[in-house]
């Protein structure tokens, strides 16, 4: 699967390594999100305890904007699911047992919470490297304040990436 694009303000702030024009210098720059309040479509207080420690720290990092809370809110989903899930396979562990199903055919399948926990966590995965939440993800991240990015003059702009 090819890598998703480059925001056009992240390949300015790594000095455009490929040299290739830029595709968007009128690249929207939304706001910071400022309401740290979860948004109603957020179910399930797992889901809203995620938002809650989240929200705060990624909004003091400036990795997340209003327009984000959609993708935000859709992690902390995958990631209250993922810990569910999880503390079903903790159950049949506690007890001795091995969260697997004997098939149909005489072969072996995984229990679905399992199955339901490997899922939640590969979508985790891929959400957190929207958000700089891995080592990996953080450093493909460089932030400045908003607005500096597309400087009128060019020393002003030299001034804001040193």
């Amino acid at each position: 699967m090819a890598n998703p694009p480059v925001p056009t303000n992240v390949k300015l702030l790594n000095g455009n390594p490929g040299k290739r024009a830029l595709a968007n210098v009128g690249e929207p720059d939304p706001d910071y999100l400022s309401d740290l309040t979860p948004p109603p479509f957020l179910t399930g207080e797992k889901a809203r305890l995620v938002w809650d420690y989240l929200a705060p720290r990624l909004q003091a990092a400036k990795l997340v904007c209003e327009v984000d809370t959609i993708t935000l809110a859709r992690y902390c989903e995958d990631v209250a699911e993922c810990w569910h899930a999880q503390g079903l396979v903790t159950e049949f562990l506690a007890r001795g047992e091995l969260p697997i199903l004997e098939g149909a055919k005489g072969g072996f399948n995984y229990h679905p919470a399992v199955v339901l926990r490997n899922r939640a966590a590969e979508r985790m995965d891929k959400g957190a490297a929207h958000f700089g939440l891995s080592p990996m993800a953080r450093t493909r991240i460089k932030t400045q304040p908003q607005g500096d990015l597309f400087a009128s003059d060019f020393e002003t702009y030299l001034r804001s990436v040193a």
